[in-house]
């Protein structure tokens, strides 16, 4: 969250994390499935990114971006799992986590525009 409010992001930033992320999980664990996820994730979440082009002064885009970063990545991570190896979760559990994810990162993301704290003066107007 922080870096996507400091600086602007260049295409393929998230898609390089993810990748990377993937890349290490795969070598350390063994899960080769883990790259194309992080690929095909980071490449929605950067277009959704240059789409949205969030800043301090679009707060409603920020917001919005932060909550589809988790999203995407559970909505690929969990369609890809399901079509290589199947589910045994049913479709309300997938759903519900996927929405639940979205809906947490987006009442997270509310912690990046906190309001002022109030001054001695504002408190004696009071």
């Amino acid at each position: 969250m922080y870096t996507i409010r400091r600086w602007k992001l260049f295409f393929g930033f998230f898609t390089f994390i993810l990748t990377l992320n993937a890349i290490t999980l795969a070598v350390l664990k063994s899960h080769l499935i883990a790259i194309p996820i992080g690929l095909i994730a980071g490449l929605l979440i950067d277009s959704a990114y240059h789409f949205l082009r969030p800043s301090l002064a679009r707060k409603e885009h920020f917001r919005i971006l932060i909550a589809l970063v988790p999203t995407i990545w559970l909505i690929t991570y969990t369609i890809v799992l399901s079509v290589v190896y199947g589910s045994v979760w049913s479709m309300h559990m997938l759903v519900g986590s996927v929405v639940v994810t979205g809906m947490l990162a987006w009442l997270i993301s509310g912690l990046m525009y906190l309001p002022p704290l109030p001054t001695a003066a504002s408190l004696e107007e009071q």
